[in-house]
């Protein structure tokens, strides 16, 4: 999942990205937590598949879980 998502300096704050597109995580976040439906954020970013959705909320899972297990 790693090689899908990306860090570059020219992004402020060095914020991820789906790998070679101008997309934010936290933008397709933001939209799957309003009730935005994957299809409706793939109309809104055509640079963006079925997958690179699905990927985001992965890693937004995985995240999460990380937070909530003790250390």
């Amino acid at each position: 999942m790693r090689d899908h998502f990306e860090q570059t300096s020219d992004v402020p704050g060095w914020k991820l990205r789906v790998r070679g597109k101008r997309v934010l995580l936290e933008q397709v976040l933001e939209l799957l937590k309003a009730g935005v439906t994957p299809a409706e954020i793939i109309q809104s970013f055509p640079s963006l598949i079925g997958q690179d959705v699905a990927l985001v909320e992965r890693l937004a899972a995985h995240r999460s879980l990380a937070v909530l297990q003790p250390a």
